[in-house]
């Protein structure tokens, strides 16, 4: 974090009651640390202190992206570990423009605005890997934050090696997610290319456009109804009109398609 780089850089140069107050700092982010570690069910590492592990030349920069504050403390001490890893706090206007974060950790807050990051990421720099880390494990949500681009999904509860191990899974260009839910994701695609003929010169409605925000996030047509205040039934319609507009035959290949190639290019 930044409050622990000026803590260590700029201590001797300090006045002496800028000094004094240096310990509350350190204890303010050791407290950050590990209250990280209790809101997600991780062990107590006590012979952790604060990292002093300075990345290697070449390490592999990883940037952590829509994270709070107790999050990102926490995850860069789990990364900081290893010096090979370097965690790197950032925004999505430097993450779309950075090469030098060739992996990306997001992290899952509303799906809605998440699925849309992802997307956005990836027709920006289409090689960058993303992994998405939330609350949230049921099987749609990862498929869904799959089909939008992300390589990996790590629930919130995973512990420190789990984390690390996701990372070497997938900058190696494998998927980190559930057996079950891969499983399901290619019978999915499998069934979506058998005649699948896609259409990419349309044009979508305010309302279509809405539908798809919240199809790509994983939203059920009741759910979409709700947000939109609109009927259920007339939700079905949408969706049946915009999977013959873009030329696929189910859901998932909708919310693909929309996460690749329509969100994907809004600025």
């Amino acid at each position: 974090m930044q409050t622990k780089a000026c803590a260590r850089y700029s201590f001797s140069s300090l006045t002496s009651p800028a000094r004094s107050a240096m310990p509350i700092v350190e204890g303010n982010i050791r407290s950050s640390r590990e209250l990280y570690f209790r809101s997600s069910n991780l062990p107590q590492r006590k012979d952790i202190a604060m990292s002093t592990n300075a990345p290697e030349e070449g390490a592999l920069r990883i940037g952590l992206l829509d994270f709070e504050p107790i999050r990102i403390a926490g995850l860069e001490d789990v990364l900081g570990e290893l010096p090979h890893l370097q965690a790197v706090p950032t925004t999505l206007e430097v993450a779309m423009e950075d090469e030098s974060l060739p992996l990306i950790l997001v992290g899952l807050r509303d799906p809605l605005d998440s699925f849309e990051t992802l997307a956005r990421l990836k027709a920006r720099r289409p090689a960058v890997k993303l992994i998405l880390m939330g609350a949230e494990a049921n099987e749609e949500t990862i498929i869904s934050a799959i089909a939008a681009g992300a390589k990996g999904y790590l629930e919130e509860t995973v512990t420190p090696a789990q984390v690390t191990h996701c990372i070497e899974v997938v900058q190696s260009g494998s998927i980190w997610a559930p057996r079950k839910v891969l499983s399901k994701f290619v019978d999915r695609m499998l069934h979506t290319t058998e005649k699948r003929v896609l259409r990419h010169h349309f044009t979508f409605t305010e309302r279509e456009q809405e539908v798809l925000r919240l199809l790509v996030a994983a939203r059920s047509n009741r759910e979409i109804a709700q947000s939109l205040g609109i009927e259920e039934r007339t939700v079905k319609a949408y969706v049946g009109r915009l999977m013959r507009k873009v030329g696929v035959q189910n859901r998932i290949a909708l919310s693909i398609h929309a996460a690749s190639r329509v969100f994907g290019l809004e600025e």
